[in-house]
């Protein structure tokens, strides 16, 4: 099988080499490498969204997507009835704005709690511009980061017909998926994904709007070792292999071609576990020095920090 380019490596900084603000092109020659570097608590904020914990639970593994749905048909969420609300504060409110509830659980009462509950005023994104659902997945990828401050809501009905939410009456009634300035602690926190890293920023997007060629990327996941330089290996297995991007046998120390994580119109990277840096999943339960802190905890990431990944197009 054909296999891209991809090692992971660790390293703190994000550097470009003679790349000036040029876009992304296969073409380019060896002056014109990009490399990039990203710590490990630097995944992608605010783009990717479970629409329920159920969702969440039932792709564990990024590499069932390639299988196709992983829940019952009738589970799959019907796309002619999702909608998606973000909150406004008083000064961006307009003559499109409703007032409206969401609360976690929307099909039962209302349980104070904080994070769980957020009132006021809501905008309902544009299905065509603002975002992108897998229906049969439950996940919706917005086409911009929303802003911390902001909470992010749906209603929706079940292709079996059950509905979550109420946009029909005067006041909404939402399914809150993302709180207002989240927190670990929140109900919602774990239906924001913790397993996508930017690889490519929309400044450096490339030919046909793609944000990488795959057969020109190369990635590298490194841990860092006191007094020596970062290892791309634990024992004898390479971190791809423990990350699961490097199936094949025997291991080739690169991304298998064909995964289906490496998303060349996002331009992201992601990893098949969930919070593959404290992984949860049994088949990536092999790292041996894991770092849960970088999604339980919000400060002081720089001191827990061990892994890089590097990118070089």
């Amino acid at each position: 099988m054909q296999k891209i380019n991809i090692v992971v490596a660790m390293i703190a900084v994000v550097t470009l080499i003679n790349c000036g603000d040029k876009a992304l092109d296969s073409s380019s020659n060896m002056d014109d490498i990009v490399t990039l570097e990203f710590r490990d608590y630097q995944y992608l904020r605010y783009k990717y969204f479970f629409l329920d914990d159920f969702y969440r639970v039932n792709l564990s593994d990024f590499h069932q997507v390639a299988l196709g749905p992983q829940i019952p048909s009738e589970f799959a969420i019907d796309p002619n009835t999702l909608a998606v609300y973000t909150s406004e504060s008083d000064s961006e409110s307009n003559a499109q704005s409703r007032e409206g509830v969401a609360w976690v659980n929307v099909d039962e009462p209302i349980i104070e709690q904080r994070g769980g509950v957020e009132r006021g005023t809501w905008t309902q994104l544009d299905a065509n511009d603002d975002y992108v659902l897998v229906a049969e997945s439950g996940y919706i990828i917005l086409n911009r980061p929303l802003q911390e401050e902001h909470a992010l809501a749906v209603s929706y009905r079940t292709q079996e017909g059950r509905q979550i939410g109420n946009i029909q009456d005067d006041t909404l009634k939402l399914e809150l998926i993302k709180a207002k300035d989240p927190r670990p602690p929140f109900p919602t926190w774990n239906l924001e994904w913790k397993n996508v890293y930017q690889i490519v920023p929309d400044s450096l997007q490339g030919p046909q709007g793609l944000g990488f060629d795959r057969t020109a990327i190369d990635v590298q996941i490194l841990k860092e070792v006191p007094d020596e330089a970062p290892t791309a290996f634990q024992g004898n297995e390479s971190f791809l292999q423990i990350f699961g991007l490097d199936l094949d046998n025997p291991p080739d120390q690169h991304i298998d071609a064909d995964y289906i994580g490496l998303d060349e119109l996002q331009g992201v990277l992601i990893f098949p576990d969930l919070t593959p840096f404290a992984p949860q999943h049994p088949i990536y339960r092999k790292l041996q020095d894991e770092v849960p802190e970088i999604y339980y905890q919000q400060e002081d990431m720089m001191a827990v920090s061990r892994y890089i990944i590097r990118i070089q197009y």
